[in-house]
């Protein structure tokens, strides 16, 4: 299939507009792997993307097909032929995998017959929520082109890794707590010194770093489902949350109500939402370089 025409027509016009291959990307609504992707050869626009690019290259759309009218449409036909790719396959395939793991979890959790221990357990939940967050990387790097598109498979990859976690949190707080317990503490670092003085690995594993962990998928979740973003709101929405969770286990007769607890969750939610923010901003500075060498 000739292709190299309409990939030259493509570069040559690109360069001359003054545009890398990500700002043709951003206004035509794709990817910088597309538009590297038809500049190579490897592959043709989508019919449906002719008027944006011809309109980001400010030339006319039979320019830009430059007499290739046929290599576009058979392409067209090709692709759509092989709507149903290995790479769709693998991406359904994870998704389905993690449905399957969590409800292994679900009846490991819910039935009366079968105790095992907390890390077992969040073992099984990361297990699916990883095969939530693989099928949406293969599905966006590999399968889908539109931006609009690769969107909608990140939420629905981020609302199934929530949802995940959402249902093994109330669990966790609630539902696996089975001796009735109604008491407090209000002095801020009591219970965290006692928990340190035990010297029981087990006891500082669970209460500190525990509580230090739990809670910090919420501020990815936040950031990246919800798309809050600044620090004081994720504080009133983190704190909130902790807060709530000591007072209903508090008044259903679950657990303590401990204000060392809160400390320790709020604390774990800013470490992780500094630590998430610069990862992000080193891993943009980066792909910016990366395009910049490319283009």
């Amino acid at each position: 299939m000739e292709t190299e025409k309409i990939a030259n027509f493509i570069k040559i016009h690109r360069k001359e507009k003054g545009l890398t291959q990500q700002q043709l990307a951003e206004l035509v609504g794709v990817t910088e792997k597309a538009v590297s992707k038809w500049e190579t050869g490897r592959g043709v626009p989508d019919i449906s993307l002719l008027i944006p690019i011809s309109e980001a290259l400010d030339v006319k759309v039979s320019e830009l097909l430059n007499g290739e009218c046929e290599t576009v449409i058979s392409y067209e036909l090709e692709r759509r032929k092989n709507k149903y790719n290995w790479q769709f396959k693998l991406t359904v395939s994870c998704f389905l995998a993690s449905i399957i793991v969590y409800l292994f979890y679900l009846k490991v959790e819910y039935s009366p017959y079968v105790e095992v221990n907390y890390f077992y357990r969040l073992g099984i939940v990361v297990l699916s929520m990883f095969f939530a967050w693989l099928g949406g990387y293969i599905g966006m790097n590999f399968y889908l082109e539109k931006i609009e598109e690769q969107n909608n498979l990140k939420k629905v990859s981020l609302f199934c890794m929530f949802g995940y976690y959402a249902i093994m949190l109330f669990n966790m707080s609630f539902f696996a707590r089975y001796t009735k317990v109604s008491s407090y503490n209000l002095a801020p670092f009591q219970s965290i010194i006692e928990v340190i003085k035990t010297n029981n690995v087990y006891d500082i594993t669970i209460n500190l770093l525990g509580n230090l962990v739990v809670f910090m998928p919420i501020v990815f979740f936040l950031i990246e489902l919800f798309e809050r973003n600044k620090l004081k709101e994720i504080l009133v929405i983190a704190a909130g949350i902790s807060t709530l969770t000591e007072m209903l286990q508090f008044l259903f007769s679950l657990g303590t109500f401990d204000v060392d607890d809160i400390i320790l969750n709020v604390c774990g939610m800013v470490l992780f939402y500094f630590v998430h923010i610069n990862s992000k901003k080193k891993w943009r500075k980066r792909h910016a370089k990366i395009n910049d060498k490319n283009s």
